[in-house]
């Protein structure tokens, strides 16, 4: 299945049993058998009818706007839900025992994944300070005080960051966002709106609600579940995705562009940054819980199945964990 990148504004329209999209500068048929959904980061005009067409063939449209932030999603209203997952679903959030549960795991696969960054880049053993704080992340008892531990966490690995990244061109000083202020920090905001909204299909195919997350608070801004499992994937889709793009000098500082006040990348830069960050997702590495091979791709879509089985108390969840 195919992930369809839209980058020239026009419009969308269904001819037949297509699609068919419509610029000044041409007019391409996308046949839809293979389509897994579709990326937008351009203006596009589309019509009900073209909308009732992606709803029968269960495509989800995910929106960008003009600097690359993810921005909402076209999904077909309810058409794999349960009505016993949703409320176990929710039961795993009202009880905090049970959230917390969740919620931990989340940490402790991001933790560990971020651990693994440091440990093959060759940074020192006696360097990395991430560890230790599995202590901490068991004494939580509340998600705020859970969420301090994760944010210590991030801040001891973003202090070998420059050397993960290794291109003096490209300095990552510290975490800013909204907006980010220079080109390492852009890759990384945008990188995880591309996590974020690939989680989210991954979620759509499964019987869970996106609504409802457990180390992200479930709040009226809308999808809080792809948030939490997306902690697990950053560290070695993402950020390996960036280690590899930097490292190799495949962009330059003509790949980004500057708007109030922040950095970010230009259509060129998202085109050149996407076909690594496929790559990655592409890449197989063997899954001890399985016993065989997997893309990262196939183990994000596993992640959301064990996290099903875990609310129906078919099997406790493990986070995956990159060994």
């Amino acid at each position: 299945m195919e992930s369809i990148k839209i980058f020239s504004s026009g419009e969308l329209k269904r001819h037949d049993n297509t699609l068919v999209l419509i610029t000044k500068d041409q007019k391409k048929s996308i046949p839809v058998e293979n389509v897994e959904d579709i990326k937008v980061f351009s203006e596009i005009i589309l019509n009900k009818r073209t909308l009732e067409f992606l709803t029968k063939k269960n495509i989800t449209m995910h929106f960008f706007n003009f600097v690359g932030n993810y921005i909402g999603t076209y999904y077909p209203l309810e058409f794999n839900q349960n009505g016993e997952v949703f409320l176990k679903q929710a039961e795993h959030y009202v009880e905090l025992n049970k959230r917390m549960e969740l919620a931990r795991s989340f940490v402790v696969g991001e933790m560990m994944n971020l651990e693994y960054n440091l440990q093959t880049s060759g940074i020192k053993k006696e360097s990395i300070k991430i560890s230790p704080k599995i202590l901490q992340i068991e004494k939580s008892r509340t998600v705020e005080e859970l969420m301090i531990v994760e944010a210590g966490i991030r801040q001891e690995y973003y202090k070998e960051f420059d050397k993960l990244t290794n291109n003096p061109d490209f300095k990552f000083e510290k975490r800013t966002k909204q907006p980010p202020k220079n080109e390492v920090n852009a890759l990384i905001s945008f990188g995880n709106c591309m996590m974020y909204s690939d989680i989210l299909k991954c979620i759509f195919k499964s019987h869970l609600d996106p609504r409802i997350g457990y180390l992200h608070s479930t709040n009226q801004r809308g999808f809080t579940l792809n948030l939490d499992i997306s902690e697990i994937f950053k560290p070695i889709v993402v950020d390996q995705a960036i280690f590899h793009i930097t490292g190799q000098r495949l962009l330059t500082k003509k790949d980004f562009r500057t708007f109030e006040n922040g950095v970010y990348l230009n259509e060129e830069g998202r085109k050149k940054f996407i076909t690594e960050y496929e790559k990655q997702l592409k890449k197989t590495v063997f899954s001890r819980e399985k016993g065989r091979y997997m893309s990262y791709k196939l183990l994000m879509q596993s992640e959301v199945y064990k996290i099903e089985n875990h609310l129906l108390q078919i099997k406790p969840y493990k986070p995956y964990i990159h060994i």
